[in-house]
């Protein structure tokens, strides 16, 4: 099905040009189909592209989404790329794409992979399914992909959230997975002739704020980004690479994966200021196995560069800081909105019981927290426990923070197998993502969960948060994690 005849916006248009002095241009003059598209039975609007232009994929007629390619006010030349010729410099950046499953090689054939897969299973030309968020990152890699000749298929991911109120006057509010990200994400698409879906999690993120709600009822702190890369982005979107033909997910997380001593091994990225490992320590074997992550050997200030050079939509694009179901970055508004209930003023208490002020509800808080106490006085106090059952907060002093012990429950392991219970090792742990890991000894309990004893005392040890433990060699090896909690 091609779109309507009576659409007013452009067709999407995509012209080739020849090459010329080594490179070759795509141009895209992006505008949205009429409102006649159709969708698949996993809620997905997919556009295709062909000699003709994009046309709508065949599927079955669904409940229709936003459009995917919105016309937005840019310059043509922000919806231009320049591609070099996949057979240029293949061999030199080959080791850049994936050094931990293949290898790329060019000759006289052009592009292909070196690996130990049968010289049939080599020749096959690679699809890869790129999750593409509409920032740099993922642009970056959907470019390499599409420059080194490789079948390329991107999808985006709608949570469906909607903040009209909250983010009134704010269109180009940052996040990653609002219709803005998905007009940037669609524009780099195009532009390399790459087919682009846009897949309706809606229900799957209602299930995720549902957790996040329900950890602060809990007096936890949640991380909502490690649920999503274990449930969404490396859980659905495996099953979606498979129903498209696609042998590997593609992100743009800065980390890297090999296969090393029979096991698939997880470690962090070239550059430590955005390794991304933290967040990704909930993976499976099997999964480790589909994903493959190009910018974990490159810098952030060479992604920012190899996207100058692409003439990229997102080159400039600022990073994402924002929790994407979360309005104007206040957590505490979508609380309010959700569950006015949780906000419940109570005691603000000191750590030997004296009642020290009044807050608006223990879930605005979080341990380690100084300002918005509302305490007076000159000394600074810190909130150190939260008491849902009670309805307090309570607060100390800087050394009321530190912990030499605390408990990482539901472990994942990466680097080997679950040890038995009473079983001992040691590894460099991690309890936030901005956190230096440091050594400890991690000892097997009964019931699955690990305990753990730091060599040194560690400040505002957070219940909710992930606690990722590393090689106690070298700190690069991402050798498992679960979620903190406190020794009762």
């Amino acid at each position: 099905m091609s779109v309507s005849k009576r659409c007013m916006h452009r067709r999407v248009r995509v012209e080739k040009s020849r090459e010329k002095r080594g490179e070759c241009a795509l141009r895209g003059d992006v505008a949205c189909p009429c409102k006649n598209e159709q969708q698949n039975s996993y809620g997905i609007a997919a556009l295709k592209s062909s000699g003709q232009g994009f046309q709508l994929s065949s599927a079955k007629p669904q409940r229709l989404l936003h459009h995917p390619l919105q016309m937005r006010s840019s310059k043509e030349s922000e919806l231009t790329a320049t591609r070099c010729s996949p057979h240029r410099k293949a061999e030199e950046r080959a080791s850049t794409f994936f050094p931990n499953h293949a290898t790329l090689v060019s000759d006289e054939t052009g592009v292909r992979e070196s690996s130990n897969m049968s010289t049939e299973t080599q020749t096959k030309q690679s699809t890869f399914l790129v999750a593409m968020s509409g920032g740099v990152d993922s642009s970056v890699c959907a470019a390499m992909l599409a420059d080194a000749g490789h079948r390329v298929v991107g999808v985006f991911m709608r949570n469906g959230v909607k903040h009209d109120v909250e983010n009134a006057g704010k269109p180009n509010k940052q996040g990653c997975c609002s219709i803005a990200d998905s007009n940037d994400a669609a524009l780099v698409a195009s532009a390399f002739g790459v087919p682009f879906y846009v897949l309706n999690f809606e229900a799957e993120f209602t299930r995720i704020i549902d957790y996040f709600m329900d950890e602060y009822r809990r007096g936890r702190t949640p991380n909502p980004c490690v649920v999503c890369n274990n449930d969404l982005k490396f859980g659905r979107l495996i099953q979606y690479a498979d129903d498209v033909g696609a042998e590997r997910v593609i992100t743009g997380h800065y980390a890297q994966v090999r296969e090393e001593r029979g096991r698939w091994r997880l470690f962090r990225g070239v550059d430590k200021l955005k390794d991304q490992t933290y967040y990704l320590f909930g993976l499976t074997q099997d999964q480790l196995a589909r994903c493959d992550f190009p910018l974990g050997a490159m810098t952030k200030a060479e992604v920012r560069e190899l996207a100058g050079k692409h003439n990229l939509a997102t080159r400039n694009k600022p990073e994402s800081q924002e929790i994407c179901f979360v309005p104007n970055n206040d957590y505490r508004t979508l609380l309010r909105a959700r569950a006015p209930e949780m906000l419940e003023p109570g005691e603000i208490v000191s750590t030997s019981g004296e009642v020290m002020g009044e807050h608006e509800g223990t879930p605005a808080f979080t341990i380690g927290q100084r300002r918005g106490l509302g305490i007076g006085g000159g000394t600074p106090y810190y909130v150190t426990e939260l008491r849902p059952e009670s309805n307090q907060v309570v607060v100390g002093l800087k050394g009321d923070l530190l912990r030499d012990e605390m408990l990482i429950e539901r472990p994942n392991y990466i680097g080997f197998e679950a040890p038995d219970a009473g079983e001992s090792f040691r590894a460099n742990v991690q309890i936030r993502y901005r956190h230096s890991a440091q050594p400890a000894t991690l000892r097997a309990l009964a019931d699955g969960s690990l305990h753990v004893q730091f060599d040194q005392p560690q400040s505002a040890v957070t219940p909710g948060q992930a606690a990722v433990f590393y090689d106690i060699a070298e700190n690069e090896e991402c050798l498992g994690g679960g979620w903190c909690a406190l020794m009762h």
